[in-house]
């Protein structure tokens, strides 16, 4: 019993292996196949855009006609390149940052009040000894 049982698993994967080997085999033809057709059309494809098939179709078939004379213009100054721009958009991004971070400008008379406020100025004590001391601003 158990070698009759062995033997159909045996023929089942026999079955199996020889239908996936068979799905190969065509599978392997179809790639064979379409790698032949690709480079029939790469061929075509390469005859169909050759410069002299494209200017005798210009010239039969759209009238086209081959200059006498050609004339080149001097290039145009294209102006900043892109990353010299955005280097310079940078720039300003950041002024503008530490513009906003130092608050608003101060008045003429502000500015004056805080000059003469971090000025030293000198006392005499009251043993007659000299010192510096900074006056707290006034206004």
């Amino acid at each position: 019993m158990f070698v009759v049982g062995a033997l159909a698993v045996t023929a089942a994967a026999h079955t199996f292996v020889a239908s996936d080997q068979q799905r190969i085999d065509t599978l392997q033809s179809q790639l064979t196949q379409t790698l032949a057709e690709q480079q029939d059309l790469q061929l075509s494809r390469a005859e169909l855009e050759s410069p002299v098939r494209v200017l005798a179709i210009a010239e039969r078939q759209l009238g086209m006609i081959s200059p006498e004379s050609v004339s080149y213009l001097p290039p145009a100054d294209p102006g900043p390149s892109v990353s010299q721009a955005g280097a310079d958009a940078a720039r300003a991004a950041l002024s503008a940052a530490a513009a906003r971070k130092a608050g608003p400008p101060k008045s003429a008379k502000s500015a004056k009040t805080d000059a003469l406020g971090a000025r030293k100025r000198t006392r005499t004590s009251p043993a007659g000894a000299r010192s510096s001391a900074i006056t707290p601003p006034t206004g």
